[in-house]
């Protein structure tokens, strides 16, 4: 692109679903070439490559040079391999729950999560969403500067820390260019962060596979309960989860709570009444 500054060489290490949405988010953005995927598996890195540009597959042992070093792997293997390497340039790990530290040694080093839920087999290409009005949201990282464009409610939010002002000016320029939504956050603020999306995220997933096998058993799709879902997460956005709350466990209905649990055995019995007990608390109700 005319009159952009040469292009920051990346190099992303590991291939599975995060690396799978951010390797191609990078490769896409104007001053930022991914000019090779590094992971255990070489195959798995060649598979990702061969969606960008113009990147090699290679090894964590065989790292090219490059200016930035983002590692998208699972938790465990940060702190290792960034113990194992040497390379200089700016190293950034993609974890909500591993610390800053993990990248001790390095002479720049930050963090760039993203808010969201990511599949191998469900992957979304990544495009900038933006929006203006009033339930657009103010930029919420240091120094950014604000546009009339602000954060589309569905931007994937991205939280950054660095170890230094050079490293935190160089991932907030990769996050704002990611997204419209960047904040800043210390390690253990996205623990926090990190948690609140394993209940709003990855439980309510876990639900939603109950009630999967419960309306199979009733002979009905899952897709019966898509417009309740969708009505459950608007709400919760417009008014709270707290006074959005409905169902037998708010009313306090006894009578209906106790004919659900005699219908149902095992783990969603037991998940059952531990839920509603906690909602019946809530709202000043008797215990089952």
């Amino acid at each position: 692109m005319e009159g952009t500054k040469s292009n920051n060489k990346v190099i992303v290490i590991g291939a599975g679903a995060v690396a799978g949405w951010m390797a191609p988010a990078i490769d896409a953005l104007p001053g930022y070439r991914v000019v090779a995927v590094a992971s255990r598996t070489l195959e798995h890195a060649q598979a990702l490559a061969a969606k960008l540009q113009d990147a090699e597959a290679t090894t964590v042992d065989a790292l090219p040079p490059a200016d930035i070093y983002l590692i998208s792997t699972s938790d465990d293997a940060i702190a290792g391999i960034a113990a194992r390497t040497a390379s200089a340039g700016l190293w950034i790990h993609t974890s909500g729950s591993v610390p800053i530290t993990a990248l001790a040694g390095k002479e720049r080093a930050a963090v760039l999560y993203p808010l969201q839920t990511f599949s191998r087999t469900h992957v979304e290409p990544w495009a900038p969403r933006l929006l203006d009005g009033p339930h657009a949201e103010p930029w919420a990282v240091r120094g950014a500067e604000r546009r009339p464009a602000k954060a589309a409610a569905d931007a994937i939010p991205l939280f950054v820390e660095a170890s230094d002002e050079e490293a935190f000016k160089q991932v907030q320029a990769l996050a704002l260019a990611l997204s419209p939504r960047v904040y800043e956050a210390d390690s253990e603020h996205r623990r926090a962060l990190h948690v609140a999306a394993v209940f709003a995220c990855n439980f309510t997933n876990r639900l939603w596979a109950h009630a999967e096998d419960i309306l199979q058993k009733a002979g009905y799709p899952l897709d019966v309960l898509h417009p309740l879902l969708q009505k459950t997460l608007d709400k919760a956005m417009a008014i709270s989860p707290v006074e959005g709350q409905t169902g037998p466990a708010r009313r306090g209905d006894r009578r209906i709570l106790e004919s659900h649990l005699a219908s149902l055995d095992g783990v969603e019995k037991e998940i059952y009444q531990l839920i509603s007990n906690d909602i019946l608390s809530q709202y000043n109700h008797p215990e089952l």
